[in-house]
């Protein structure tokens, strides 16, 4: 009997041989870790300590609607700080920062890339000087009370006086019935033309029943008491004529009568 020695099966297709296998050269894990924590560190120097070049404060900083603020004034109070990076400032809290002045009524601080940034504001329009008992402000329309500036020293505005006021600072906001009638008097004296309001020296409200206009240049007392306005300015009309001839002999003129005006002349 013969042994026969079977060939061993060989498992390939002949029409299609076996593909090699391909050798990939990975990096450790360890290694990728190291790469990329690297790589972390990097973007975060880039991004929060630049290079001195890119670092420094720009000189395009752009502020637009100031009339009465500097932009020395408006940059000293938005706190900059020359020697560090503009990169991480917030516009946002920057924008609540200006609106704290008395002076600026609304502001937008806006970036442009890399890091300029944009300033608008508008500021409060100032309609009389306030004098208190013992200094003198600015009065906005809000009844806020302003700090003078040097500008303010060449303005014609009206002063209004109330010399039991003690103890203010620019920035409080005085309460509205101790000015609403005389803003409201201000108003109706812009658009009356019997008394305007550049003949007007000073609306004197120490007494709030009782508010007494002075005169320029001619210094009489005209007392308007606290309601009616409109009325007693057409009696005072009415009387001009006669105030024009007598000028230096009156004393002050009563507006609150039931007969409408009284003038009430010097003592000879």
């Amino acid at each position: 009997m013969k042994d026969y020695i079977f060939p061993e099966q060989v498992n390939e297709d002949l029409n299609h041989p076996p593909k090699r296998k391909k050798i990939v050269h990975e990096f450790p894990v360890l290694i990728r870790y190291f790469f990329l924590v690297c790589s972390i560190f990097l973007f975060l120097k880039l991004g929060f300590h630049l290079p001195a070049f890119l670092s420094s404060p720009p000189d395009t900083l752009t502020i637009k609607g100031n009339h009465i603020l500097s932009d020395e004034v408006i940059k000293q109070y938005l706190n900059l700080d020359e020697e560090r990076s503009w990169f991480r400032l917030d516009p946002y809290q920057l924008s609540v920062q200006l609106r704290r002045h008395p002076w600026i009524e609304k502001a937008l601080v806006h970036r442009s890339p890399p890091l300029t940034l944009n300033v608008n504001i508008s500021e409060r329009v100032p309609i009389a000087f306030l004098k208190t008992a013992d200094k003198l402000y600015l009065l906005g329309n809000d009844y806020l009370v302003l700090k003078r500036l040097q500008l303010s020293e060449s303005w014609d505005l009206p002063i209004i006086v109330n010399r039991s006021l003690k103890n203010i600072v620019p920035g409080n906001k005085l309460q509205p019935r101790e000015l609403k009638r005389a803003f409201q008097l201000v108003t109706l004296l812009k658009e009356e033309k019997t008394l305007p309001l550049d003949a007007v020296s000073e609306i004197i409200i120490t007494d709030p029943f009782n508010i007494v206009l002075i005169s320029s240049p001619d210094g009489i007392r005209i007392k308007f008491g606290f309601e009616n306005f409109k009325k007693k300015l057409a009696a005072l009309s009415r009387l001009m004529p006669l105030i024009s001839k007598n000028k230096k002999r009156i004393a002050y003129i009563d507006l609150r009568t039931i007969r409408g005006a009284v003038i009430k002349y010097k003592s000879p």
